[in-house]
């Protein structure tokens, strides 16, 4: 069954507060039970703020999903560690190792080829149809042996056909129409 993403939402809100709720008190040491009154009310001010923002955020994560992929919202979540350990340099002066380092340029380098991933294949199809061979980086030019038309020009690149079959075939085993040269 399909549900909407905000509705989906809507339901595992109370089981999470359940199990949130659980384990802040195993893990706080039922700290949260020790007279919550005696705290300012600008805290609870600031932990309803907090739990705007979460439901905020879920929203926009939902839109997100939406309007593009889930794919696109785990790059954005990947970009969200980089701009953190970024940010906690900047304002806490905390050390980036050069694994972290690495790890942020290799993230950011994914997030690059996932974003132009059509540049890419166009670039990586537009390569292979220039070398049909695949192999040297030369062109391969099909001359006709018995044209007598041959001029000076530049000479057309051989069909796939052609250019798959020299491959297969040893020199003297050639069609005897054709000479294959290769051009620099």
């Amino acid at each position: 069954e399909k549900i909407n993403s905000v509705f989906l939402l809507y339901l595992m809100s109370i089981p999470s507060f359940c199990i949130l709720a659980i384990a802040a008190l195993a893990l706080e040491n039922w700290a949260a039970l020790q007279s919550p009154f005696q705290y300012d009310h600008h805290l609870w001010g600031f932990i309803l703020l907090s739990c705007l923002g979460s439901v905020l955020y879920n929203l926009a994560s939902c839109c997100v999903i939406t309007l593009t992929s889930a794919v696109t919202l785990h790059i954005l979540g990947n970009l969200n560690v980089v701009g953190n350990l970024l940010l906690s340099q900047l304002l806490f002066g905390h050390e980036l190792t050069a694994l972290s380092c690495a790890g942020a340029a290799l993230t950011l380098s994914g997030m690059i080829i996932y974003q132009n991933s059509e540049i890419i294949v166009a670039y990586i199809d537009a390569r292979r149809a220039r070398t049909p061979t695949g192999g040297s980086g030369e062109d391969v030019v099909c001359v006709k042996e018995n044209d007598s038309s041959i001029s000076k020009t530049a000479p057309e690149p051989c069909s796939e056909e052609e250019s798959s079959g020299e491959a297969a075939q040893e020199p003297n085993e050639r069609t005897e129409n054709q000479v294959h040269e290769k051009m620099d």
